[in-house]
């Protein structure tokens, strides 16, 4: 079972994911996006005010929070018929409550991303359900944390998200 659990996280490293566990931090930490995602994100034609959009994501990474939900929540304003702007958004809303501490805040952000339909960014959304299960995880609740990891591993097994909530599952 361990050689599984470090072939799982050398192959997760290899494609960008590297857990803090493995890193002998915290065991349980937000699922992250990489450039690739921003960049394709922002190619995206259909988002109106992109520098605005951009710009709640860079004082997320700076740990602005309260600029970055402020900033993510106008975009969703301005792009009300795009649900892939409403839903990256939300989803960011989210990391933002999770940074904060407010965990039920966080789930109940993740839970809307669910709703829409991403095109194809709609990978996200296991993002989400992982955020969702590590937001249950420390608020103590690790039924409904192993609960939305199986879901994930149910529906996407062989993706980067269904390894990831693999390796959380079974490191628990």
């Amino acid at each position: 079972m361990r050689g599984i659990l470090l072939t799982l996280l050398f192959t997760l490293a290899g494609a960008g994911f590297t857990p803090d566990y493995a890193q002998n931090k915290a065991p349980v930490e937000m699922i992250e996006e990489d450039r690739a995602f921003w960049n394709d994100l922002l190619a995206e034609g259909s988002i109106k005010n992109k520098n605005l959009f951009y710009a709640g994501y860079v004082a997320y990474r700076e740990k602005l929070t309260d600029l970055s939900m402020e900033s993510f929540r106008e975009c969703a304003a301005i792009n009300d018929s795009n649900e892939i702007a409403k839903g990256v958004s939300f989803y960011y809303i989210g990391k933002n409550y999770f940074r904060k501490g407010d965990y039920p805040a966080a789930i109940e952000n993740f839970l809307s991303v669910l709703q829409y339909d991403l095109a194809k960014f709609n990978d996200l959304k296991f993002a989400a359900e992982i955020n969702i299960a590590v937001s249950f995880h420390r608020s103590g609740n690790i039924e409904k944390f192993r609960e939305h990891l199986q879901k994930v591993i149910a529906e996407s097994p062989n993706s980067r998200y269904g390894k990831a909530a693999l390796v959380l599952l079974n490191a628990q």
